[in-house]
């Protein structure tokens, strides 16, 4: 079968865009296939448009945090803004596009200061406005006090400035090393730690400082006093200092994930927080992980009162104790989408970020890994393979996650699974076989990176990746198409045996039975990322949040609230979709 429908383009996007037609090219090495049984029935009407069912604030990094007298939460981001949360819902506030903002500090009853870049802010009557300082090169890393009166900001090249009545002063400190982290029980008793192990303590309100002995060479980006007489810092390969009777030693850690954070929660207690979402609790000496229920993104900043506190970090992630850690906001990528024949429907992404859709309801799931997850399939809602980063290899059944054989160094992208058999590719042309519940690789024949699986049955299951890389698995090896296309595909959609939709960057959509292969019109020249039948509907979508509806050979296109990529399409009889900012959106009429 060739298919030479020259669809037109109709829509809002109100324009037809060029695009060389490919024409069917056979290749004898792929037998035609028995014909297979007809798909799932369809819905009757055609979606109009994709309704978000979840999603985060940002996909940017969340970098510090605050919390003050009243209540209100204050996160800085990498998109040269504020996230506030008071008792409504949180809110987006920009100071300026481009610096990140790394610091953010205010007395009881006085303005909130944010540090961004080489300048300072302050917010008065909810307007953000500059606060001059003295211009001394550095970019800004912490603004921190103790009261009012005492007030100090850190930078890199040794820079500390001091608040003065007059404004701002700048402290001396004899080094040139990035200054991360300040702490004190009072104002002559201030200690500042920073690059290269670096340890300084003043005793005159901060005006001047003296570098102490370190016990480190690592850059060391936090310290907490706990009012008691101990304070711990924390630095780059799990790092952990402690000062006892003024003197530093360095303590075992149970990890060699950067630590970025360290906050004291009473006497003798601390909670530290770092990349892989790793949390820590302990007394300065000894130190236990701390169960994370939501994404284990890397995490920079803790705010709030213990029992109520707040972890903030990548891809817009804020998660907190009540909940047992999970996640309140998740802005991270949602890769893979898998719907079961009952409707339960599983989304995967980055960090393990997961969501899982039962009843009508999206609720945060926790999967027993740190790794990104890109891809999930199975033949039910109880039984499920998930594949990600690092040879991560996955599998639920009836409820329990269990970790299989990592596959070292690979990066796997996708994954089918039909209850016996399952195939999982990646990087490299990697292609991983599980048979009567043993892995193990088979030969592609290429180099490329191999992006989607998608099949009705074992034996003839597509792959689709890079340079217009096609192949169909018969059960024992790959066999090699040829399509009229050397564009990246990231998309695939078996509808039937002899009925197949590739799709890919610029705009690619390709329309075949295995054998021949025709190259459509198509309604954008953006990247596709995925691709599905419902009925005699087809649906795309990409990158910007486009999604477009195939019938009666025009592209129509839907409506959207999504502005990032769409990354995952998914459903038989529905339709779902992933992407950035941790949205999912299901088709509406």
């Amino acid at each position: 079968m060739t298919l030479t429908n020259l669809p037109r383009i109709t829509g809002p996007l109100g324009l037809l865009l060029a695009a060389l037609l490919g024409c069917g090219l056979d290749d004898p090495a792929v037998p035609p296939p028995p014909p297979t049984p007809p798909p799932p029935p369809p819905p009757t009407a055609a979606f109009t448009r994709l309704a978000n069912a979840t999603t985060g604030l940002t996909a940017g990094s969340l970098i510090a945090a605050f919390r003050d007298d009243a209540g209100t939460t204050w996160v800085g981001t990498s998109q040269g803004g504020v996230l506030v949360r008071d008792s409504g819902p949180w809110r987006f506030e920009l100071l300026r596009i481009g610096p990140l903002v790394t610091g953010l500090w205010a007395a009881p009853g006085e303005p909130i200061r944010a540090v961004a870049g080489d300048e300072v802010f302050i917010r008065r009557d909810g307007i953000w406005d500059i606060d001059p300082v003295p211009q001394t090169g550095a970019l800004f890393l912490e603004i921190w006090g103790l009261d009012a009166d005492h007030v100090w900001i850190l930078g890199t090249g040794g820079t500390i400035l001091r608040k003065v009545p007059s404004g701002w002063s700048q402290a001396v400190t004899s080094v040139t090393d990035e200054i991360w982290g300040i702490t004190g029980d009072t104002p002559d008793a201030l200690v500042a730690v920073g690059q290269n192990g670096v340890i300084l303590e003043s005793s005159d309100s901060g005006a001047t400082w003296l570098q102490r002995a370190s016990p480190t060479v690592r850059t060391l980006f936090a310290v907490a006093s706990d009012g008691a007489g101990r304070m711990v810092a924390v630095g780059s390969g799990g790092t952990i200092l402690v000062r006892q009777n003024g003197t530093w030693t360095q303590v075992a850690s149970p990890t060699f994930q950067a630590l970025f954070e360290v906050k004291a929660e009473g006497p003798g207690q601390f909670l530290i927080a770092g990349d892989g979402g790793v949390l820590l609790r302990g007394n300065g000496s000894t130190w236990t992980p701390v169960v994370v229920a939501g994404p284990r993104e890397n995490l920079r900043a803790i705010v709030g009162a213990p029992g109520q506190r707040r972890v903030v970090g990548w891809y817009g992630t804020v998660l907190t104790e009540a909940s047992g850690w999970d996640s309140e906001l998740a802005g991270g990528r949602l890769y893979g989408i898998h719907v079961a024949p009952d409707g339960v429907a599983l989304a995967v992404g980055t960090g393990g970020l997961a969501y899982e859709r039962r009843g009508g309801t999206w609720r945060t799931l926790t999967i027993p890994t740190p790794a990104s997850l890109f891809a999930v399939d199975g033949p039910s809602s109880s039984d499920r393979i998930a594949v990600g980063d690092s040879g991560t290899i996955i599998q639920e059944v009836a409820g329990t996650w269990t970790r299989e054989p990592i596959v070292p160094g690979a990066l796997l992208r996708s994954v089918w699974y039909d209850g016996t058999h399952a195939l999982a590719v990646g990087s490299g042309g990697i292609a991983m076989v599980r048979e009567n519940g043993t892995w193990r690789s088979v030969a592609t024949g290429t180099g490329k990176f191999l992006r989607q699986i998608d099949g009705n049955r074992w034996t003839r299951l597509f792959v689709v990746g890079d340079s217009g890389t096609v192949m169909i698995w018969n059960g024992q090896n790959f066999a090699n198409v040829t399509v009229p296309t050397s564009n990246t595909l990231r998309g695939v959609h078996v509808v039937t045996d002899r009925d197949v939709w590739l799709v890919g960057d610029l705009g690619t959509i390709i329309r075949g039975d295995g054998t021949a292969w025709t190259r459509l019109f198509p309604p954008t020249l953006n990247d596709i990322r995925g691709v599905r039948q419902l009925g005699e509907r087809t649906y795309i979508v990409g990158e910007f949040g486009q999604a477009f509806r195939f019938e009666d050979d025009d592209w129509t296109q839907m409506s959207s609230a999504q502005a990032g990529f769409w990354l995952g399409l998914a459903g038989d009889s529905e339709l779902v979709a992933v992407g950035e900012i941790g949205i999912i959106a299901e088709g509406r009429p």
